[in-house]
């Protein structure tokens, strides 16, 4: 991992993250299995994503932005780290709107993470967060066109431009890269059936929750077909 000479302070940064969410019968669109099971697996892996981020010692606050609150219910059970969890109703009509609805109730050191990150632990997270010394630090998904983490030491300073090839927008707008190895969970979200396929039977509550359920079972060759 490059940047990595922290500032003074760093190591004991605190950071919020801000974590937007769409209702599970809004979500992963570009999931093609029948709508039911995709709800199902927007759902988990949102859980898998959240549990990891709840759980790092360098976050103390979880900020989940959603269309979907009456959804949620699964926040309940996260086994670390509830209450440093927070629910905040979004109305945006656009993910960097929602986001910056999220970042609105954050003042000091902010990282945005989407909810589809399920392979991430809270570890990984923990050590990328303690050496971000840049203004402004991004991760790139594992293709290296979309964005992971965005992360600022200030959340005024974030300007979110999450969308098609937004790695290089954030890039052009003043964010230094973190370099992650392409395999590194940090990068691997998920968006696609191929996507769900690279995740390890029994590493998530994906795998236990979703792709082992009958509605979706993962196939050869990166399809998904109904049980």
């Amino acid at each position: 991992m490059s940047d990595r000479t922290p500032r003074q302070g760093a190591a004991s940064r605190s950071w919020s993250v801000v974590i937007p969410i769409k209702a599970p019968d809004r979500g992963k669109s570009r999931i093609a299995v029948d709508p039911a099971a995709r709800a199902e697996i927007a759902a988990a892996l949102a859980f898998d994503t959240v549990s990891a981020v709840a759980a790092a010692r360098r976050v103390d606050r979880v900020i989940i932005v959603t269309d979907g609150a009456e959804t949620l219910g699964w926040i309940d059970e996260l086994p670390r780290g509830r209450a440093k969890v927070r629910v905040v109703p979004s109305s945006a009509t656009s993910l960097n709107g929602s986001i910056r609805d999220g970042l609105a109730e954050v003042r000091g050191a902010a990282a945005v993470l989407p909810g589809d990150l399920p392979g991430l632990r809270a570890e990984q997270l923990d050590e990328v967060l303690e050496h971000l010394s840049a203004p402004v630090s991004v991760v790139p998904d594992a293709d290296g066109v979309g964005t992971t983490l965005l992360a600022a030491l200030r959340a005024a300073d974030l300007d979110p431009e999450y969308g098609p090839d937004s790695f290089r927008r954030h890039l052009a707008g003043g964010a230094r890269e973190i370099v992650l190895p392409v395999d590194h969970w940090l990068r691997r979200d998920v968006d696609t059936v191929d996507d769900l396929a690279g995740i390890h039977t029994g590493r998530t509550a994906v795998s236990a929750a979703a792709l082992s359920s009958r509605n979706a079972v993962r196939c050869g060759g990166g399809t998904a077909a109904r049980c």
